[in-house]
C-alpha cells in the first residue's frame, strides 16, 4: 500500500488529509513500512523538525478514532538546532492539556518501528518494535472489499523540538511519501 496523493494544504498550523483503507480478502494487519521525503534545502532540513501524526478509527463511516501515533521524518538534527522553550529540556513538548507553556517529555516513533517491505519480493518482515496502526475487517463473501477504516494523517512542525529553529523559516519539503504494508491477521 503507497499513500503519496495529498489533497491542497488549507492555510493552518498543520496540514490534514484523510485515507480510507479497506481490504479485498482475509483480516489484514497494517503497519508503516517507511516514509520517503526529499528536503527542498539540504542545508536547512526541515525534516529534522516535522512531525507525522495518525489518528486511526474504528471500521466504518464516520467512526471515532481509537488509536493515535505520532513519527518523526528522521533521527538526524538540525545542524543549527537547539532547545529553544523556556522551561523543560530537550525532547520536551507543549502539554496539550494546560496553556501556560508547561511542557512534558515525549518521545516520538521513528524508523525502528516501521516493518520492513521489499518491493521486490512482496515479502514483509515484522521486527519486535514494528508498530502495528489496525487490523482490517475482512471481506465478507457478498462484497469486494472489507469495511474501510478511516486514517487521518496530520503533518506539523514541531515548534518545541531542538530542530525546530529559525533556519527553517524560509524552507520546505519537495515531496513526502507515506508507504503502508499488510500482513494477513
Amino acid at each position: 500500500m503507497l499513500a503519496n496523493v495529498f489533497a491542497p494544504a488549507q492555510r493552518s498550523d498543520y496540514y490534514e488529509t484523510s485515507l480510507f483503507l479497506t481490504t479485498n480478502s482475509v483480516a489484514t494487519d497494517v503497519y508503516l513500512a517507511d516514509i520517503n521525503y526529499d528536503d527542498l534545502d539540504a542545508e536547512n532540513p526541515i525534516s529534522t523538525a516535522l512531525r507525522v501524526g495518525f489518528a486511526v478509527h474504528t471500521p466504518g463511516q464516520g467512526q471515532p478514532d481509537v488509536s493515535q501515533y505520532i513519527f518523526e521524518l528522521t533521527q538526524a538534527h538540525n545542524p543549527q538546532g537547539r532547545y529553544n522553550t523556556f522551561n523543560g529540556s530537550a525532547g520536551d513538548v507543549l502539554d496539550s492539556s494546560r496553556s501556560d507553556g508547561s511542557t512534558v517529555t515525549f518521545t516520538p516513533l521513528n524508523s525502528s518501528n516501521y516493518c520492513q517491505y521489499n518491493d521486490d519480493t512482496g515479502e514483509l518482515t515484522l521486527l519486535p518494535s514494528s508498530t502495528m496502526l489496525r487490523s482490517l475487517p475482512a471481506a465478507s463473501a457478498n462484497a469486494d472489499h472489507g469495511t474501510p477504516v478511516q486514517v487521518d494523517v496530520y503533518v506539523w512542525l514541531e515548534g518545541c523540538d531542538e530542530d525546530c529553529t529559525s533556519n527553517l523559516a524560509n524552507t520546505n519539503l519537495e515531496s513526502l511519501a507515506l508507504h503502508f504494508a499488510g500482513k494477513q491477521g
